[in-house]
């Protein structure tokens, strides 16, 4: 279907190595397969008490399946990589996918914070400090104090931004037999988690954090303390329950549970991507075995201590009124329900769990790199980015010099996010409130793409499912459409979700940039004697 001299080329250059089965365990890792059960889970309850969160994780699964099918039906119809920016710029416009694009891939590569922090503070931190206390290591005590410090944060950040920039270089197939081990780690971590709390109850837990939270702190009753002060200052930890409250618990599961999706950015490279019954295994069949595996995990915890403590644990972190050295307030409630003697099996899970952790961190660094590197990568190849972008690696089969401005683009954010405090709050939520943006808008493109494209819809195996005379792409795609603005909506409006005024620039920032050079972009192609346009009526070649 392409024209000669549209495209830079008449083959992309990739190579579809990857089978289904890595780019399920793809996206499981992606939505932080252990890292949310590590720190999302315990911490959510706190900004929205009078909501059920096993309620919530059945709820967001089952309203994501939406945008996940869409994303499935849209890749069936363009296996290509960067689908965000092939469904946006063919079945809505060009005007809309530059701006949405090139903003994506500012927030995209800012999750690498979010990989560094996971590694630092819910896997390092934790388990060198209580190493250092159990064994009376000052080393090994200033060390899990040290990887929390600016310098901590930037050195460990960098270390693994160029693991990941070498990984990314490299042909894919390597990677995903990387992250097999990856996944390995990470399902043994959560094991792990899973049998200490099953061996415990509220009463036991109690007491064993007590005895745990005295090795750091002089209260000898610590647990009470941590409940008292949140109520005393003001927060209601069982407030009854409310709609408002089970929608804002959706929206935090959906910032990670969403990307059940992800491996469509490198539908190129997957065999079989055309294929529903392979899409519907790696979107929806990730999007569903991680909210189990969420939700068996929540089930468990929330059995084995009071969720009034939990809440208040929660609160008190985010008020700066957790006193004990671990940063993450699941791990340090995970080794008090083990043994507040930290013995050796005690030490020996901590560290299953530091290594799974580190597995999911490195895993994210990837996935959020890999994917706004292949969107580039697609509007280069339709003439909307310099041609240099296209290049790829003769042996590798990689877009070289799209992973090296995305891996510059990292180093910036990790200085800023490591040495500017100031800077965090105001990445953070932008990073996550922004996911939403670009869900809604693909989802709509997928929603009209029967008769915005209908030449592709109607060759494409989307075009077998409808409900009664409506494309069955149609219906999924506009209640994902729903489903995300409502989601846009609490992390643009809730305080508790971190989003500010200057974080809604950030997201908004890029965005403009992402319109200004598409109009300065297609005056230069023009001076070039190239038609922009032309891309964006064609299906570019595999």
């Amino acid at each position: 279907m392409a024209t000669e001299g549209t495209f830079i080329r008449k083959a992309s250059g990739l190579v579809r190595t990857v089978p289904p089965i890595d780019a399920w365990i793809y996206n499981c890792l992606t939505m932080g397969w252990l890292s949310v059960a590590a720190y999302n889970l315990p911490f959510n309850p706190f900004a929205f008490p009078g909501g059920d969160q096993s309620i919530a994780i059945l709820m967001t699964a089952a309203l994501g399946m939406s945008m996940w099918t869409t994303y499935m039906f849209i890749v069936s119809a363009l296996p290509r990589s960067g689908v965000d920016w092939i469904a946006q710029s063919r079945f809505l416009s060009p005007w809309i996918a530059f701006p949405i694009v090139i903003g994506d891939f500012w927030y995209l590569i800012y999750w690498d914070v979010w990989g560094y922090w996971f590694a630092t503070n819910l896997g390092m931190n934790p388990f060198f400090v209580v190493a250092g206390e159990a064994w009376k290591n000052a080393s090994l005590l200033e060390f899990g104090k040290w990887v929390i410090t600016p310098k901590g944060y930037f050195i460990i950040g960098i270390i693994l931004l160029f693991l990941m920039g070498w990984q990314l270089s490299l042909p894919i197939k390597l990677f995903a037999s990387i992250q097999r081990w990856l996944m390995y780690a990470a399902t043994i971590g959560m094991a792990a988690y899973i049998i200490i709390f099953l061996g415990t109850n509220p009463t036991s837990f109690a007491q064993n954090f007590n005895g745990f939270a005295a090795r750091f702190v002089s209260d000898p009753d610590y647990y009470h303390t941590i409940i008292n002060t949140a109520i005393a200052g003001g927060y209601n930890p069982n407030p009854g329950f409310s709609w408002y409250d089970q929608i804002g618990l959706m929206a935090m599961i959906w910032s990670l549970l969403g990307w059940a999706f992800w491996s469509a950015q490198l539908s190129g490279e997957i065999k079989g991507a055309g294929n529903l019954r392979v899409q519907n295994f790696v979107m929806n069949g990730s999007g569903w075995a991680t909210a189990i595996a969420w939700l068996v995990v929540w089930l468990i915890f929330s059995n084995a201590v009071d969720p009034t403590f939990i809440k208040c644990a929660g609160a008190a972190l985010y008020s700066g009124q957790w006193t004990i050295p671990i940063s993450s307030i699941n791990l340090g409630m995970y080794v008090a329900a083990s043994d507040a003697t930290l013995g050796t099996g005690v030490m020996a899970a901590l560290f299953l769990i530091m290594i799974g952790l580190l597995a999911n961190a490195y895993q994210v660094y990837y996935n959020t790199m890999v994917g706004p590197v292949r969107m580039f990568f697609a509007m280069a190849f339709d003439r909307g980015l310099p041609d240099k972008f296209t290049i790829v690696h003769s042996r590798w089969h990689t877009p070289v010099y799209v992973i090296w401005l995305a891996c510059a683009c990292a180093v910036i954010q990790i200085y800023l996010s490591s040495y500017m405090p100031n800077v965090a709050p105001v990445f953070l939520p932008a990073a996550l409130s922004s996911g939403c943006i670009p869900y809604t808008v693909t989802s709509l493109a997928g929603a009209v793409m029967p008769w915005r494209g209908k030449a592709i819809y109607e060759a494409s195996p989307a075009a077998k499912y409808k409900l009664g005379p409506i494309p069955l792409i149609t219906i999924t795609g506009l209640i994902s459409v729903v489903f995300n603005i409502t989601m846009i909506y609490y992390w643009l409006t809730v305080p508790a979700l971190g989003i500010n005024p200057q974080s809604m620039i950030f997201v908004f920032f890029f965005y403009i940039l992402g319109l200004i050079w598409a109009v300065y972009w297609r005056w230069h192609r023009k001076r070039q004697g190239i038609d922009l346009s032309l891309s964006f009526k064609l299906v570019p070649p595999d």
